[in-house]
């Protein structure tokens, strides 16, 4: 069992970012041909316990790395702030070592739309400069439909590699406009995919029967859940029953009142809102299209969800960092930098 684990260790710390259990074993299968899989959870499991290593993510998105200091690529990706490095210190403790947390709705009822801002004026104001699309006064939806097609495929493989999807860019655009599915994947991920299609193509040829409000909230939330969960009751409703998050110290809130209550208060609070940018979120998949569905009315290019900083600081910040944390940091520094880089894509990749 040792060597196994200073074989996961080298490994970890050798590699350029986080990696899944499936890529661990493929990576060991050389030297450990008769390695499987139950042992080497085991393995994973007493080194995560130990702190040596950490996991990020739920369900198949699930990731380890390495505890060691920042490997080269981490230090070269984006400049952060000292509050933001501090953050990231903390999602790699260990779960025992965080302290336990419930949803803090005054983050939500507390804010006021207009008033209360997460960015600068300086650099909403750079925002808005980079992602205007042409003449203010032309029908919601124009730009929208101009970059549809390649919108299509980039925002439905980002989101669901947030789900840990397995599908590449060029698979997606594979599936999406050849309707072939990519080799060692599971059909479940090509419904993941054609589902945000769906989505997405709701609110870019319906601009008029789609807003913020509850009815196309859940009518997108259905459309993202087809053939997706176990309960089929659940898809295109409110959540009624209590979750736990793997890799988290959040308990998400589990009273479907409760649940109500801010929902309508998301909603209300996004329609005042005048800047579509600082939507609050809600459910992770429906709200990036709400989003959109915002980008689109004021005629600005829409947010894409990937940044391109790696997925070991992405995917573990954005599933561990608000439900693990008693309080976050925004990481402002290198922000107007990092949104600028990719001037050629439909959507600017950013960390919010």
């Amino acid at each position: 069992m040792k060597d196994l684990k200073d074989l996961i260790l080298k490994f970890l710390s050798e590699a350029e970012s986080d990696v899944s259990l499936t890529e661990i074993q493929e990576k060991l299968r050389v030297s450990q041909p008769s390695l499987n899989r139950r042992s080497l959870q085991r393995a994973v499991l007493e080194l995560v316990k130990a702190g040596q290593i950490s996991r990020h993510g739920a369900g198949p998105a699930t990731k380890y790395r390495s505890s060691n200091p920042e490997r080269k690529d981490e230090q070269d990706a984006i400049p952060l702030s000292a509050a933001a490095k501090r953050q990231l210190a903390y999602l790699a403790l260990p779960l025992i070592k965080r302290t336990p947390v419930t949803y803090r709705d005054e983050l939500l009822f507390k804010y006021v739309p207009n008033k209360d801002f997460y960015l600068s004026n300086e650099i909403r104001t750079q925002l808005h400069d980079m992602g205007r699309t042409g003449p203010d006064d032309r029908p919601a939806g124009t730009h929208l439909r101009d970059v549809l097609g390649r919108l299509l495929i980039d925002l439905s493989w980002a989101s669901s590699k947030l789900e840990g999807n397995r599908y590449t860019l060029l698979d997606t655009k594979r599936l999406i406009e050849e309707g072939k599915l990519a080799e060692g994947t599971d059909r479940i991920e090509a419904v993941m995919i054609l589902n945000h299609k769906a989505a997405i193509e709701m609110i870019a040829e319906e601009p008029d029967h789609v807003g913020i409000d509850r009815r196309t909230f859940l009518n997108l939330h259905a459309l993202l859940a087809d053939g997706l969960m176990r309960d089929e009751e659940a898809v295109g409703r409110l959540r009624r029953r209590p979750v736990d998050i793997t890799g988290s110290v959040y308990t998400p809130t589990a009273v479907p009142q409760r649940i109500d209550d801010c929902f309508i208060r998301v909603l209300a609070t996004a329609r005042e809102i005048s800047d579509p940018r600082p939507l609050p979120s809600g459910l992770s998949q429906p709200t990036m299209q709400i989003r959109l569905q915002g980008s689109q009315n004021a005629q600005v290019v829409p947010f894409d969800e990937i940044p391109d900083v790696g997925d070991h600081r992405f995917i573990p910040a954005r599933t561990s960092g608000p439900r693990s944390a008693t309080r976050m940091q925004i990481p402002h520094k290198g922000w107007p930098d990092v949104m600028e880089r990719p001037t050629g894509c439909p959507g600017i990749r950013t960390l919010a």
